[in-house]
């Protein structure tokens, strides 16, 4: 399912997969064998829209999930979203096998937006094997992975591996 949430400021929300059902024990995604860690949370979008969608005043972090099913997003991003003041960790995340068909800019596998005084830290995640495929030209602007920071925003990006991703565009 798909997990869409807008969290007010001064809250805090800490979402963390990957946990066996008596939550004992943890595990990370598998890069090597996607959605093949020992626990495997998924989040799948079933080709309907945007994954993962954040639009944040306050704290939130993901952790340890498989994102993965995105498609045609309209006017969301694909994979994970954000939009925020506040501050965001997208950390051990494997976002994999998204597709998406777009006419229109400024969507992607990955598109952060961040505002004011936001922060944004996206590290150790695995973005491997996702493709966004443009019908108009264009239409690839911002396709792929894109970071957008505006005013006092910062976004650090650490440690993260992105292979086989592909944009595809007429002209």
């Amino acid at each position: 399912e798909r997990v869409q949430f807008t969290l007010p400021e001064g809250r805090t929300l800490d979402l963390s997969g990957g946990w066996n059902r008596s939550f004992s024990a943890r595990s990370e995604p598998d890069a090597s064998r996607p959605g093949n860690a020992t626990f495997n949370t998924i989040i799948d979008g079933r080709g309907a829209g945007a994954v993962v969608g954040i639009d944040c005043r306050g704290h939130v972090a993901l952790r340890g999930f498989v994102v993965t099913g995105g498609g045609d997003p309209g006017p969301a991003a694909l994979g994970v979203s954000v939009s925020q003041f506040g501050a965001v960790e997208i950390e051990q995340n494997l976002i994999w096998g998204n597709r998406v068909v777009t006419g229109g800019p400024g969507r992607g596998i990955v598109s952060i937006r961040l505002r004011d005084t936001g922060h944004l830290l996206f590290k150790d995640n695995q973005v491997l094997d996702n493709s966004m495929e443009a019908t108009t030209s264009g239409s690839h602007a911002n396709g792929g992975v894109g970071v957008f920071a505006v005013d006092r925003a910062v976004a650090e990006l650490r440690n993260n591996r992105f292979l086989r991703n592909q944009v595809r565009a007429p002209g």
